[in-house]
């Protein structure tokens, strides 16, 4: 039997701590596949297609699911999906962090119990310790760990993917003029995955608020707002008479929260915000606004290194 990971490429920073806890649990590089990872993946010199479907139909595979919405976008992870159903794989499903069970679609039976690395911590660790056991019979790994040491590589892995999960993508944005369909008044210039640089002219709009907006596909803050963490970002405007603000949007709640942010650094505790810790359990975007001012009417921004800490 040969354990094979099924994740987007752009999923690898995530994938590197489960392949560690894989390790620890016992597991060794002939019994893992993963094409994100050179010692585990495909040999030099082979054909790529033809070595995933020889490993399909020559090895029983047990197959772990990396879901998230970059998953569901590759059509190399979709194959991977019909064809493990085709030759009946047995799987794990993780639903990596920001990833809802709502969305899971294709081959994977929602019926079945997957784990989402972003529910509640005692959740997950009651998951992990049922995969690690189903790990174990699976592939006949008979030295088990010491609780105290089973521990730390638990820990060690929800540390490590944690650390993922606190960098906002800012490439997942957008400009808008509140009330203005033709947004002309508010423009981003440029982005990447750290940074967001933009424009406003509130000379081309008639309202008097614009906004950018990263999308966080409801994502689970609340151990963030359990341990008390951060909203942290570098935030440069050449605009100092303007007033400028980040707001949560927390569709659990009846209103959205909002805080003052500064030219420079800002950290802001999610207690700051003033909701409450179960409406931390949907993050759908983080909005910065930007009021008119009378003084001047043009701004540019920068917004870099979005994340928690």
């Amino acid at each position: 039997m040969k354990l094979f990971i099924s994740h987007s490429q752009h999923d690898r920073p995530f994938i590197l701590p489960m392949v560690e806890m894989l390790y620890s649990i016992g597991m060794s590089e002939n019994d893992i596949f993963c094409s994100s990872i050179p010692e585990l993946g495909i040999p030099g010199g082979k054909e790529i297609y033809e070595y995933l479907r020889e490993l399909f139909v020559k090895e029983e595979l047990y197959v772990l699911f990396m879901l998230s919405d970059r998953y569901y976008q590759s059509p190399n992870c979709l194959n991977e999906m019909g064809a493990a159903w085709i030759v009946k794989s047995k799987y794990t499903t993780f639903l990596l962090p920001g990833f809802t069970f709502a969305e899971m679609e294709g081959a994977v039976d929602p019926r079945k119990i997957s784990i989402k690395l972003d529910d509640e911590e005692d959740i997950v660790r009651y998951r992990l310790r049922e995969f690690r056991d189903a790990i174990s019979t699976c592939f006949s790994i008979t030295t088990r760990l010491s609780e105290a040491r089973w521990e730390k590589v638990r820990n060690d892995f929800l540390k490590g993917i944690e650390m993922q999960n606190t960098v906002v993508d800012m490439r997942k944005s957008d400009s808008f003029c509140i009330y203005d369909t033709s947004n002309a008044g508010c423009q981003i210039i440029y982005k990447d995955e750290y940074e967001v640089d933009g424009t406003i002219d509130f000379s081309k709009t008639f309202t008097k608020l614009s906004s950018i907006v990263f999308f966080m596909r409801f994502s689970d803050w609340r151990n963030h707002a359990r341990k008390n963490k951060k909203l942290c970002f570098t935030f440069k405007t050449d605009n100092l008479y303007q007033k400028s603000f980040v707001e949560l949007q927390l569709p659990k709640s009846v209103r959205n929260y909002k805080h003052n942010i500064v030219n420079g650094e800002n950290q802001i505790l999610l207690s700051e915000f003033g909701a409450d810790l179960e409406d931390f359990q949907q993050v759908k975007e983080i909005c910065f606004l930007f009021e008119k001012s009378e003084e001047k009417e043009q701004t540019n921004f920068t917004i870099r290194n979005l994340r928690i800490e």
